[in-house]
């Protein structure tokens, strides 16, 4: 009998301090994960919600352009025009940080091979087109900066 309950006690110490803190530590690693995967899912949702209804609208602008020209370009050019594409058309509705967000969530999300496809199908409208070609010159031209391209955008977009 003290035999059995040694090895009972063997195996609860060893237990207890080899295999569970490591169980332990396991398990609060992948629940952090989940928390963290979780919560920049939830945050890229709010964003959706937020510019949704304008999603499309921002694509047709920046697919275009993107999809034309994207080879040549530096990331800070494309995430410029991807932000000119969320400013004009949600005329001020979000602050730089949700701009800058939605900025990192477009272009994450946005397809060439879609892109490419709109463009052979005609399914970009005229105004979304002018605006693209704006932006697109704008780069080209390395006036993406100047203070009035925005306003300017902005009124084409309006009429």
């Amino acid at each position: 009998m003290n035999v059995a309950l040694l090895i009972v006690t063997m195996f609860t110490t060893w237990f207890s301090t080899q295999v569970l803190p490591g169980l332990i530590s396991a398990a609060s690693g992948a629940i952090f994960g989940v928390v963290v995967a979780g919560w920049d899912k939830l945050a890229a949702r709010i964003m959706l919600n937020k510019i949704g209804p304008s999603i499309k609208t921002i694509y047709n602008i920046v697919d275009p352009i993107l999809e034309a020209s994207l080879k040549g370009w530096c990331e800070n050019d494309v995430n410029k025009v991807i932000a000119l594409a969320v400013e004009v058309v949600n005329d001020g509705q979000l602050s730089a940080d949700e701009v800058n967000k939605a900025v990192k969530l477009i272009s994450k999300l946005w397809l060439p091979q879609i892109a490419t496809q709109k463009v052979l199908d005609g399914l970009i409208s005229e105004k979304e087109n002018t605006i693209a070609q704006k932006i697109r010159e704008a780069v080209d031209t390395k006036t993406l900066n100047t203070p009035d391209l925005l306003n300017t955008l902005k009124a084409t977009y309006i009429k």
